[in-house]
């Protein structure tokens, strides 16, 4: 049998003690995504450093992704493009390792997107709660969402008002923004 995941830690489980392939992993081989150097070689010759590095950032060193971005004239052009229309490469990567991220939690993808969502402002927990239709249910769903979001898979930054860690007036933002 042949198991691919690209959630290690998930694949992991699935060989622990009381699970159902415990002891039957026989060899496991862990394909890691280009480095800075290997960037650069699939980019071509005559590329700046500073747009290998910025490739680099953007694609996550994902092959695929390298590939498609010499399609473009920049890195800035791919991302431009892809942001442009609903379904690209880039965009679905994202969305899909989104979901990977998530999908223990269906909440904590619709908490995600209410903090994400506000591009300047305030971003608290009733403003959270009141996009999940409010309520103690809601309520209930985005400490759940929060404790995952900010506390698990750190995707989420609390910041404290006047360093007060003990203040209830949390602010939520993606962290890193």
């Amino acid at each position: 049998m042949l198991l691919i995941g690209s959630d290690e830690a998930m694949t992991d489980r699935l060989f622990e003690h009381d699970r159902p392939l415990f002891r039957r992993l026989d060899d496991q081989l862990v394909v890691r995504p280009f480095n800075p150097a290997e960037t650069a070689l699939a980019l071509g010759g005559g590329v700046a450093a500073k747009d290998v590095f910025d490739a680099q950032l953007v694609t996550g060193g994902l092959p695929e992704l390298i590939a498609h971005a010499r399609r473009f004239s920049s890195v800035t052009a791919m991302v431009e493009n892809s942001l442009s229309r609903p379904h690209t490469l880039l965009a679905d990567v994202a969305q899909l390792n989104l979901a990977g991220e998530l999908s223990d939690s269906a909440s904590a993808r619709l908490v995600l997107d209410a903090i994400g969502a506000d591009e300047v402002g305030v971003v608290n927990f009733s403003a959270v709660a009141a996009t999940l239709g409010g309520g103690k249910a809601a309520e209930t769903a985005v400490t759940r969402a929060m404790k995952v979001l900010a506390n698990v898979k750190q995707i989420v930054a609390v910041d404290f008002p006047g360093g007060r860690l003990d203040s209830r007036l949390k602010r939520y933002r993606v962290a890193d923004s």
